[in-house]
């Protein structure tokens, strides 16, 4: 039986554990949970940061070259295993994974996890944090843009959607822009960085 993101068993692993940094799928676990990470938007380099039970995700915290968000952006991985040709997505073999707010090291993990709301499938769906629940509406796969800096795609198991960065050009850098899943565009509303806390 695979453990839930909010068990601290022993296949938890911290990121001082990992070597270097990078960013993308290859900062990602194969096993287990690890904790340190924050995710960026790429349209406007700003961290998703914690937001309270049942309210949509948004970015909110400008980050730079040599600077961090703060603790509200911390977000512990958990590894959920692989499933073979799943709907909606090109057939292949997919890593799936739980995103959930804290850290493990100082221990601030809570029962909160990304959440597409009430496992809709439809466009503009929001991303919401939510109590933990074995739904593939909280199962995320991250694929890789193709782009040099390492930038993801995140999309939502259940639907097969992409999260991206709500509002027109506007609207989507902006502090406080929400998150929600849409078709594939390409667009880079709808890419993210995967950074490991440096400390």
């Amino acid at each position: 039986m695979k453990k839930n993101a909010d068990q601290n068993g022993k296949n938890s692993q911290s990121a001082s554990h990992r070597t270097g940094l990078t960013t993308g799928v290859t900062v990602l676990p194969d096993s287990g949970l690890q904790d340190r990470y924050y995710i960026l938007s790429k349209i406007a380099n700003k961290a998703i940061t914690i937001v309270p039970e049942g309210t949509q995700l948004e970015q909110t915290e400008l980050v730079w070259t040599g600077n961090e968000p703060s603790s509200k952006a911390d977000l512990t991985i958990c590894y959920f295993g692989t499933v073979t040709n799943p709907a909606f997505f090109q057939p292949g073999t997919y890593t799936m994974y739980k995103i959930q707010w804290g850290s493990l090291t100082p221990y601030t993990l809570n029962n909160q996890f990304w959440d597409v709301e009430y496992a809709s499938w439809a466009e503009g769906a929001p991303i919401i944090s939510w109590p933990s629940k074995p739904q593939n509406n909280q199962l995320f796969i991250f694929q890789p843009t193709g782009d040099a800096d390492n930038s993801v795609y995140i999309r939502n198991l259940a639907s097969g959607k992409y999260v991206q960065v709500a509002g027109g050009s506007d609207v989507n850098t902006s502090i406080g822009a929400k998150l929600e899943q849409s078709s594939f565009s390409g667009n880079v509303n709808q890419k993210f960085f995967v950074n490991v806390r440096t400390y």
